[in-house]
């Protein structure tokens, strides 16, 4: 299996997070989509629409 040019491969957990990253950058910005855009765990797996349990594993940050 090659990488794509972008280098990495679209695993489930690149997406999510990656998906995690831009919606902290939304919340941060004061431009949330999908939640509140309250500081919180919550609302920030609802802006990124993923179960809260990814956004706790913090050994991607």
């Amino acid at each position: 299996m090659t990488a794509p040019p972008g280098g990495r491969l679209a695993t489930p957990a690149l997406v999510e997070r990656d998906g995690i990253r831009a919606a902290m950058e939304r919340i941060l910005a004061g431009t949330p989509e999908q939640s509140n855009g309250a500081p919180t765990i919550v609302a920030l797996a609802a802006e990124a629409q993923v179960p809260p349990m990814p956004v706790l594993d913090v050994t991607w940050i």
